[in-house]
C-alpha cells in the first residue's frame, strides 16, 4: 500500500498506516536518534522539528463519539498553532495499524462542534453528534515530539516520531515514552522490516493501543 501525506494549514484527510513502539526509558529514545541507521538514512536538509503538544480529547457527557461511533475527538496545540482531529479506531494487522484521520486547524479551544469552522471535519461530526452539544474532557496528553523524516534506500519514505511526556486521564497519570513509525510513501513491508530491526536494537516494544486507547484503559480503572 502506498500513502501520501499532506502538510500546512490545508485540512487533511488521510489513512494513516503506521507502528507504534514503546520504550521504558527516556535514555531508549535518545539512543534511536543516535542509531547509526537513523543518521544514514535521515534526509539530512529536513531539520529534525522539536515541539511541545498538549491535546484535550472531547466526548459527549455519554461518550456517543466514541461508543457509538468508535471515533476519537481532540484539539491539540502545536505550538502557536491548534488543530482539531478525528480518528477512527486503529485496525492492526501484522503489527501495522491503519486508520482514517481527519484534521484542520482552527483558532483556539472549543466545547461545541457547532463552534468549528465550516469544512469537512465539521460536516462529518455533526453527522454524528449534536453539533451544539456541550462536549467535556476525557483526557489530556502532553508531549515533547520529535519528527525525523526518513529516506530508505527502498524508495520507502517514513516519518519517525518520538513521544516524551504524561497521559492524564480520570484523575491518573502515565507516562508516555513511545516511538511511531509512519509510513509517508512506499511499501508497508519496508516500513515493518525497519520497526523489527529498532526493536531488536533498542529493545522496544511492539504495541498497538494508541495513546486514547491507554486513556480508555485509566478511565476504566
Amino acid at each position: 500500500m502506498t500513502l501520501h501525506q499532506t502538510s500546512g494549514s490545508a485540512p487533511k484527510n488521510s489513512w494513516e498506516l503506521e507502528i507504534k513502539l514503546t520504550a521504558q526509558t527516556d535514555e531508549q529514545l535518545a539512543a534511536i536518534l543516535n542509531d547509526p541507521q537513523i543518521i544514514t538514512t535521515r534526509i539530512s536538509q529536513i531539520p529534525i522539528d522539536k515541539l511541545r503538544m498538549v491535546a484535550t480529547y472531547l466526548d459527549t457527557p455519554t461518550s456517543e463519539l466514541w461508543q457509538q461511533h468508535q471515533v476519537a475527538f481532540r484539539i491539540r496545540q502545536e505550538g502557536n498553532r491548534w488543530r482539531a482531529g478525528i480518528k477512527e479506531r486503529v485496525q492492526v494487522v501484522a503489527g501495522v495499524g491503519m486508520r482514517q484521520e481527519l484534521e484542520q486547524d482552527v483558532s483556539g479551544p472549543l466545547k461545541k462542534v457547532a463552534q468549528l469552522p465550516q469544512g469537512e471535519l465539521k460536516n462529518r461530526l455533526a453527522t454524528l453528534i449534536d453539533p451544539q452539544q456541550t462536549l467535556q474532557p476525557l483526557m489530556i496528553t502532553d508531549v515533547v515530539r520529535q519528527i525525523v523524516q526518513l529516506q530508505l534506500a527502498s524508495a520507502t519514505k517514513i516519518e519517525l516520531v518520538l513521544d516524551q511526556g504524561v497521559l492524564q486521564a480520570g484523575g491518573r497519570i502515565k507516562k508516555i515514552c513511545e516511538a511511531e513509525l509512519e509510513l509517508v510513501s512506499g511499501e508497508a513491508d519496508h516500513l515493518r522490516s525497519f520497526a523489527q530491526q529498532l526493536v531488536a536494537r533498542h529493545n522496544l516494544n511492539w504495541v498497538d493501543d494508541s495513546k486514547f486507547a491507554v486513556g480508555l484503559e485509566l478511565l476504566k480503572n
